[in-house]
């Protein structure tokens, strides 16, 4: 134990820590809880410091002090008194701009330092995130607003499964409270005197070279570079950002450990000329690039880049061989002590994973490379092979090894073109931050001057986004998956395991026992689960959408929701929701009526997720919504039905699927007013076994009335209001005669009617 501890301290030491980190995050145990034991702990270690067990003691000091910094961080962060209060309107808030508001932007971070409420002035000193219904104005970083008439509340959580949760995402970073803008919210800008500082003397330094990349190349092409030498990642069009996301070198979008290697590289050339020994070349290539750090907003990945690579060349400084595993432990260590809440960041997660599996996977692939170089030419090209066609392969391979189950658990994804694309897009990044750089110090000297290097480096930004562009729709860019669960994870990696290990005879005792539960797993996935039927019925906002899964694995969709502008209930609900149940296919749509807030969803799932068939109201006349829809299912050769009342539809052995409207008198609207309309509703009663749920559409008071023709048969369990709950439906007659237990009503906030 002490040689292990000896040779990799950090390894053990950081893991411990992260460990009372996650146990803490978990349990949330009181603080003088672990400050006791951390404290027997730490006396125990003082007095027998010389025990051969001292090392396990060790460990677990640094486990308890891990609980007590993220406790410590939680209670300073997310345990506010204010928080208990949540919500206060018609308040007046003060307090400091601490991001600003991008281009078309509504939301940003806030110092709130103060609040007024009801006469009464109250210091607060909170970080919140400001949201605002129309365009905001200009701030400038640190400028002092004064809000009136807002609503200070809790950051609302994810309205839906699988939907990706702002709440938790923000708590990560210690923001639990937001602001709220409305039409009649008064913004105050107060300039007072304003004090230097550096934070911001990088941030406007970071704005006029941003302004300068867009005075001298395309917009495009400024865009790209704004975000791969300033981690200005705004400023990138989301087409573009989708392409790279969906072929897996997304990561060469935001600055990291790639960008600043070639950052280092960059200054190591420019400061190589001076007479300086070594140890002044490096010290200086750490203030550079710390420098360089503070110009690119000081982001966390940058940050964990600068760490690992200054406590490389401080080892080097001090002639000791730097191991690379404790300094990328120690770097994490570091990190966690300031910001223990870093652990549970995805970018912190990928950063060290993608780090350490290079370490790790590379050395495992070194043989496979030695016996493919062994068969190339010991030519020029031969060498050019070696170097950046085979080692960069596995390189890259090694990374993706082990940042693979990541992908799958946060992007549902798994990029297949990201092997071979790496090859490609890793060298031509590189040329494109070193000629980014020349062409603003060119530019600086005269524009003319620059004009042929920046007409050069739009070129290569634009091969670089159609390459890309073009690997993201082939056929087998990436493999979507979902439902990726910890026993998945667990028999990835020990089948990783065995297949590089297996003929290691150090892992001889291991290695039948590892294979057998690795079987064990496999027969545990390849079985099927015993699944139940769900039935959910998901929050749109002002519409439907509700979603079946069958007992057998089928997937039934009551309407699509609304669809604006900046939102998609397609895409940013449903889509979701399926990824959470494990299915990327539905098997029936049913429309229940051709409104916007009914089926604006389904455009976007028509693009996204292939679907078996549709059923629509059967309309003897024409309407435009209906039509438009029916154009397009044609035109993507999607079956579609046109369902009436008496109908039914078997879906398995325990569910069936009844329509009971619309009716006849109803199929031939005199216009596309919405009664007329909602009266065409498909109202569909759903026979799950022996439950029953009965989807009313936004059928009004005459249909209801012609449904009381089929008697008991409307008895329902669960009843999907008509109407969103308006007074137009839900009849007491109506009511009384479904008799249903669980009533669920679909409305949008601050609904009038």
């Amino acid at each position: 134990m002490r040689e292990n501890l000896a040779r990799t301290p950090f390894f053990f030491l950081t893991g411990s820590f992260a460990l009372g980190i996650l146990m803490e995050h978990s349990l949330d145990f009181s603080f003088r809880y672990f400050a006791a034991i951390f404290a027997i702990f730490l006396l125990t270690l003082v007095l027998f410091r010389q025990n051969k067990n001292a090392p396990i003691l060790f460990l677990l000091i640094f486990f308890c002090a891990g609980s007590l910094t993220y406790k410590f961080w939680h209670s300073n962060h997310l345990e506010h008194p204010l928080g208990k209060q949540l919500p206060l309107k018609n308040i007046t808030a003060s307090g400091r701009v601490l991001s600003e508001p991008g281009a078309g932007k509504r939301h940003f971070l806030f110092d709130l330092e103060e609040i007024r409420f009801r006469g009464k002035t109250m210091p607060v000193h909170l970080q919140v995130l400001v949201r605002a219904r129309n365009l905001l104005p200009v701030f400038n970083l640190g400028d002092r607003l004064v809000l009136k008439q807002v609503v200070l509340q809790q950051i609302p959580g994810a309205r839906n499964p699988g939907q990706f949760d702002y709440r938790d995402y923000l708590s990560k970073r210690g923001i639990f409270a937001q602001v709220l803008l409305s039409r009649y919210s008064g913004v105050k800008v107060v300039r007072g005197k304003i004090k230097f500082s550096l934070g911001q003397f990088f941030h406007r330094t970071r704005k006029n070279l941003n302004t300068h990349i867009h005075e001298i190349l395309p917009e495009t092409s400024a865009g790209f570079l704004a975000a791969v030498l300033l981690g200005e990642r705004q400023e990138i069009d989301p087409e573009i950002r989708s392409d790279f996301q969906n072929t897996g070198v997304a990561h060469v979008l935001a600055i990291s450990g790639l960008h600043v290697g070639f950052v280092v590289l960059i200054i190591y050339l420019m400061i190589s000329f001076l007479p300086l020994s070594f140890r002044w070349h490096n010290l200086l290539t750490i203030l550079f690039l710390v420098m360089y750090m503070f110009l690119t907003g000081a982001k966390p990945p940058v940050v964990r880049a600068t760490l690992m690579i200054s406590l490389y060349l401080i080892g080097e400084n001090m002639e000791r061989k730097p191991n690379a595993y404790n300094i990328v432990w120690l770097a994490a260590f570091l990190i966690l002590l300031v910001q223990p809440q870093q652990l549970f960041w995805v970018s912190f997660q990928f950063s060290f994973i993608a780090v350490l599996s290079i370490f790790y996977f590379y050395r495992l692939l070194k043989p496979a490379e030695e016996k493919i170089c062994g068969l190339l030419p010991e030519t020029r090209w031969g060498f050019f092979l070696r170097k950046w066609i085979v080692k960069a392969f596995l390189i890259s391979l090694a990374a993706q090894l082990g940042t693979l189950p990541l992908m799958a658990i946060y992007f549902h994804k798994i990029p297949l073109v990201s092997f071979f694309l790496n090859l490609l897009v890793i060298p031509l990044i590189g040329f494109i931050v070193g000629v980014g750089f020349l062409t603003l110090f060119l530019s600086y000297l005269s524009i003319r001057f620059a004009a042929p290097v920046a007409a050069l480096l739009s070129q290569s930004i634009q091969v670089m986004i159609e390459v890309v562009h073009r690997a993201a729709n082939l056929p087998l860019a990436y493999l979507p998956v979902s439902g990726v669960s910890v026993v998945v994870i667990i028999f990835y990696f020990l089948v990783l395991f065995l297949v590089f290990h297996w003929a290691d005879e150090t892992y001889r005792a291991v290695r039948k026992p590892l294979s057998a539960l690795a079987v064990l797993l496999l027969i545990w996935l390849v079985l099927p689960s015993l699944r139940h039927s769900q039935f959910i019925m998901m929050d749109v906002g002002q519409g439907d959408a509700c979603l079946l899964q069958t007992a057998g694995g089928k997937i039934i969709l009551f309407d699509a929701g609304p669809s604006y502008v900046t939102w998609d209930s397609g895409r940013d609900v449903v889509l979701p929701v399926l990824q959470y149940l494990g299915n990327r296919r539905i098997d029936k749509a049913i429309i229940t009526h051709p409104h916007a807030d009914h089926l604006g969803g389904m455009y976007s799932l028509l693009e996204s997720v292939p679907i078996d068939s549709v059923y629509l109201p059967n309309l003897a006349v024409p309407v435009k919504l209906q039509n438009r829809l029916v154009s397009i299912l044609s035109r993507k050769q999607v079956p579609f039905r046109r369902v009436q009342a008496g109908e039914r539809l078997i879906v398995d052995e325990q569910t069936r699927i009844y329509f009971l409207s619309p009716f006849p008198e109803f199929e031939k609207p005199d216009d596309e007013s919405d009664s007329q309309i909602n009266n065409c509703s498909v109202v569909s009663l759903v026979k799950i076994g022996d439950a029953a749920v009965l989807i009313t559409g936004d059928a009004e008071r005459p249909v209801e009335v012609r449904l009381s023709a089929w008697g008991s048969l409307m008895r329902a369990d669960v009843l999907k209001v008509a109407h969103h709950g308006s007074t137009t439906s839900s009849t007491i007659g109506f009511l009384k005669q479904v008799n249903q237990h669980v009533s669920h009503r679909p409305a949008g906030r601050n609904l009038a009617w």
